[in-house]
């Protein structure tokens, strides 16, 4: 999409169609002019599709824009807030939960872990655990949500559990 067609399409928040907007932890985004500096990829079914699913345009467009950050191997802020919307369309999508926590991971520990496992700041693991049951209430067996939690509590519980059984030894 060039950036003619582009600003045309997406003239204001505003302008939009209330589809068009994405909503994420601070309410609505416009993704295209957050991620202004990355092209979209939209999803390659193939010459001939067997089955063409009729996405929402908003899932669409917010897919297109996390395939890119894949690409782009970008773990930011921004980021986060994409997977925060890819999630409210689609709770049940391990890859995008799995990038959240990488997000998360590289936003809570910058410098990066010198033993190469991931840990959450504490504020990360709260305000995440709170969107995790937003977005599994309407559906309590959703296993990559359940995942997701285990996956934030376990550094930290596996930390926790370290240190009060070497201070026992002491």
């Amino acid at each position: 999409t060039s950036d003619a067609h582009r600003s045309q399409l997406y003239r204001s928040p505003a302008a939009r169609h209330p589809d068009m907007m994405s909503s994420g932890d601070d309410g609505p985004i416009d993704i295209p002019f957050l991620f202004h500096d990355l092209e979209p990829i939209p999803q390659d079914d193939g010459p001939t599709p067997v089955c063409s699913i009729n996405y929402s345009f908003g899932f669409k467009e917010a897919m297109n824009y996390f395939r890119a950050v894949l690409v782009a191997n970008e773990r930011s802020e921004r980021a986060l807030k994409l997977t925060t919307v890819c999630l409210k369309h689609n709770p049940a999508n391990y890859t995008t939960w799995h990038f959240r926590r990488e997000c998360l991971a590289a936003l809570s520990n910058p410098a990066g872990s010198s033993d190469g496992k991931p840990k959450f700041s504490p504020e990360a693991v709260e305000k995440d655990l709170r969107l995790a049951s937003d977005m599994g209430g309407s559906n309590p067996k959703n296993y990559q949500i359940w995942y997701h939690r285990r996956a934030l509590l376990e550094p930290t519980l596996l930390a926790s559990s370290n240190h009060s059984s070497s201070s026992s030894s002491s």
